[in-house]
């Protein structure tokens, strides 16, 4: 059995067509377009592609679009930055990398919290272990 004997015509192309919204929407916002598999399964069931309607296995039939059918490939292709088995990348032009460290001197928000922390867990282990002064009595 053919792929579009299965998933109907233009179920791809529907598919693409909602990928391309995605990198829309992505674009506006300026932010890394990061889809998991479950969202994939979702725009899947709503344009009609029911090959990737299923979250589980939704990295395998990816992979194997990819690797096996030149016109899904060659569809997906200029939008899909990258993909792997947690989701798909999009391009999205203008986007910061997702995957991509912070330059050097640039820390992240996290990193910059725990650099606090570190700097002030000594000052404050001191002051936990001194003991009070016991008040003298009269």
């Amino acid at each position: 059995m053919r792929f579009f004997e299965f998933t109907g015509d233009n179920s791809l192309d529907k598919f693409v067509t909602t990928l391309r919204n995605q990198v829309g929407r992505y674009t506006s916002k300026n932010a890394p377009g990061i889809i998991n598999w479950t969202t994939i399964s979702s725009i899947a069931k709503s344009s009609g592609f029911e090959v990737l309607a299923n979250p589980k296995t939704g990295y395998e039939i990816f992979k194997m679009l990819w690797d096996k059918n030149p016109k899904a490939k060659s569809l997906l292709e200029p939008m899909v930055k990258n993909f792997n088995d947690r989701g798909l990348e999009l391009k999205i032009p203008g986007a910061p990398d997702a995957e991509k460290e912070p330059a050097q001197g640039q820390k992240d928000s996290e990193q910059a919290v725990a650099d606090i922390a570190a700097a002030a867990a000594p000052k404050q282990l001191a002051q936990a272990n001194q003991t009070p002064p016991v008040p003298a009595q009269a």
